[in-house]
């Protein structure tokens, strides 16, 4: 009897607490769903104040931030990883999608970004499932705060890398200039979240490079770059930006061991182009060629679509610099010496032509008009004794001059001027007649 009791006792006990696990199991598990609800309809605001997502918009990117969302912008591409691992890509573009070679999402051939058919569309979500609440809650999410769910932290989350590059300097917001114009390019190391499938500026600054004469001088340019499969940018090569900078090192420095340091110092726009070209294709050859199945030969996923050479800096001690300078200072020496010469010589010959002129001019003023032709002949007779310092001389009526030209001078000679002036006017009106009181050219005896 009493074994019996204690048996009726022992299995209400077990009942008793088995429903009080079960209760506190479901309440637990109602708890849980409504805080996932509250959780759901205030994750805009949380959203909005800059929680749950890796790259608030007043704060800079940073690793190990608590995030279930993401921003992405049109043109950027992230990466989604579960640990270290890849789970996929998203892109925000209207105007590129992913290839999906091959429909498998762990083959980088997938992930290659083509441009968009009109029917195509790229977006950082899967596709709306009308029968998941889960697609219903991260599709309106993303419609009423453009944040894209990438999943649960720590688990999942988006790849932040740091990035060592070059860029321009700044205060208060404004690019800071050299003398020279240009900007000041400083070094600096960030993290980022993204990648650029639109063009972007790739700065670079090569330090110091040897030329073919074994001197020294250094460069600054600009890629214009932009991702063309960010799985292989990603997983191809470490450091894509390490990849980067020193390919492009590498290939500066191979293009100035075939060059002189006076062909690359002269800023030549011919220069530029042709280092610039150089870069462009070597840096694409080697970086970002689609070979399928070809590992060595796949790239980093980067494609260069220009490339510009913005300034030299030459690196000269004082030695260097006058030896260079010399043979330039004797070559504009000789210009000089040969332009002087040949405008001394083309002055004589340009007096020559004058004097001779002059002495024609005075032979037909004579033979036209003797009044004009005695006239100037006094005023020879006038001017060289005035210059030996003489004091009296005869000019037409008025008699006993000075060294000082009289009003009666300037009245004549502008006398003569007019009337030389009208007398060539009436040349170039009338037919030339031949003067016969001028010796003829032996003509052959021909008229």
């Amino acid at each position: 009897m009493f074994f019996d009791i204690y048996t009726e006792e022992k299995t209400m006990g077990f009942i008793i607490s088995f429903f009080t696990i079960l209760f506190g199991v479901l309440l637990g598990l109602l708890f849980i769903a409504i805080l996932l609800v509250v959780f759901g309809l205030i994750s805009p605001l949380l959203i909005s104040s800059g929680l749950l997502v890796n790259n608030p918009k007043d704060e800079p990117i940073r690793p190990n931030r608590i995030h279930f969302f993401t921003f992405i912008e049109p043109g950027q591409v992230k990466i989604i990883v579960r640990g270290k691992r890849f789970i996929r890509a998203i892109m925000n573009d209207p105007e590129r999608v992913f290839l999906k070679m091959g429909g498998d999402p762990r083959n980088a051939d997938y992930w290659w970004i083509v441009p968009a058919k009109p029917e195509e569309v790229s977006e950082p979500l899967p596709p709306f499932d009308r029968k998941n609440p889960f697609s219903w809650w991260i599709h309106w999410v993303y419609r009423e705060t453009g944040a894209v769910f990438v999943g649960i932290w720590p688990f999942q989350g988006v790849r932040v890398e740091k990035n060592q590059r070059v860029r321009q300097k700044k205060e208060n917001g404004k690019v800071i200039l050299d003398e020279k114009g240009l900007p000041v390019l400083e070094d600096v190391e960030d993290w980022s979240d993204h990648l650029r499938v639109k063009g972007f500026f790739w700065y670079f600054k090569i330090p110091t490079v040897d030329t073919k004469d074994f001197l020294k001088i250094g460069f600054q340019g600009n890629l214009l770059t932009r991702c063309v499969n960010p799985y292989l940018t990603t997983y191809n090569q470490d450091r894509w930006d390490n990849a980067l900078n020193l390919k492009t090192s590498m290939l500066v420095t191979a293009f100035c061991k075939t060059k002189k340091y006076a062909e690359l110092s002269t800023s030549s726009e011919e220069e530029k182009y042709q280092m610039a070209s150089f870069l462009k294709k070597n840096l694409n050859d080697s970086l970002s060629p689609n070979e399928q199945g070809a590992d060595e030969k796949r790239g980093i996923g980067m494609e260069i679509l220009e490339t510009d050479i913005t300034d030299q800096d030459p690196q000269l001690d004082e030695k260097d610099r006058t030896a260079l300078t010399e043979p330039w200072r004797a070559e504009q020496a000789k210009k000089a010496t040969i332009t002087a010469s040949e405008a001394t010589r083309q002055k004589r010959i340009n007096e020559s032509e004058g004097e001779a002129q002059a002495i024609v001019n005075r032979i037909v003023a004579i033979k036209k008009d003797g009044e004009i032709g005695r006239m100037l002949i006094e005023y020879d007779a006038w001017k060289n004794a005035a210059q030996a310092g003489g004091a009296t001389f005869f000019f037409g009526d008025n008699r006993g001059g000075s060294k000082e030209l009289d009003p009666l001078v300037f009245a004549k000679l502008e006398e003569i001027r007019k009337q030389l002036a009208e007398k060539e006017e009436g040349k170039k009106k009338e037919p030339r007649e031949q003067d016969d009181s001028l010796p003829r050219k032996n003509n052959g005896g021909k008229p």
